[in-house]
């Protein structure tokens, strides 16, 4: 009987040590070396937002090279505003996502900043420069006036951008017709392409 288990005890063991050497590291276990330099260059930091939080959370999906902000809460009201100065409490690496924990410098809000990865993380962090890339179009730190206003302006263009093409989708039709159609809407802009009209009327008549 004591034989018996010294028997299985060694079996346990070593099914153990097998399953342990053919189950690959999870995401969990992004290197803690990569881990601890994010942390040290985020985590109790002052930074500048350079685009929104709505609601509780900002998703930010990274598919590739592109990187492309979650649409589904863009009904719900702004938390955090992109030029907003916030403080990142926490940082977490989990399976298929990283997590910033955001905070009002005052500490009277919070929310967080998630960057949502197509697979499972792996230990080497092979998407690293993508991530670095779409975290820089997040969050910055030391934003002059000059940096706010700029960060401000590339939020707004890269919006428009964005609202163009899916304006263009749905009413199957190409940018340029759209942004024609808004300009329309626009009266300085209005009244420019009336002027242009004007002077290819007169040029036409001479």
């Amino acid at each position: 009987m004591k034989v018996s288990l010294i028997s299985f005890f060694r079996l346990f063991i070593l099914c153990v040590l097998v399953f342990a050497l053919i189950t690959p590291w999870s995401a969990a276990d992004v290197s803690k070396e990569i881990v601890t330099e994010y942390e040290n260059n985020y985590v109790n930091r002052a930074m500048f937002l350079k685009t929104p939080i709505r609601g509780d959370r900002q998703t930010i999906f990274l598919r590739g090279s592109n990187i492309i902000p979650d649409p589904s809460n863009s009904g719900r009201p702004l938390s955090f505003l992109v030029g907003e100065q916030v403080r990142i409490t926490e940082l977490k690496f989990r399976n298929n996502s990283i997590e910033f924990t955001v905070a009002a410098i005052d500490g009277s809000k919070k929310g967080l900043l998630v960057f949502q990865f197509p697979g499972q993380l792996e230990f080497n962090f092979p998407e690293r420069e993508n991530f670095d890339r779409a975290l820089n179009n997040s969050l910055i730190a030391g934003l002059s006036y000059r940096e706010i206003e700029s960060a401000k302006k590339e939020f707004i263009q890269d919006e428009f951008r964005r609202v163009t093409q899916d304006i263009a989708r749905t009413t199957s039709s190409d940018n340029t017709f759209v942004m024609d159609a808004i300009a329309t809407e626009i009266p300085e802009v209005a009244a420019a392409i009336r002027s242009r009209e004007q002077a290819e009327k007169e040029l036409e008549e001479l």
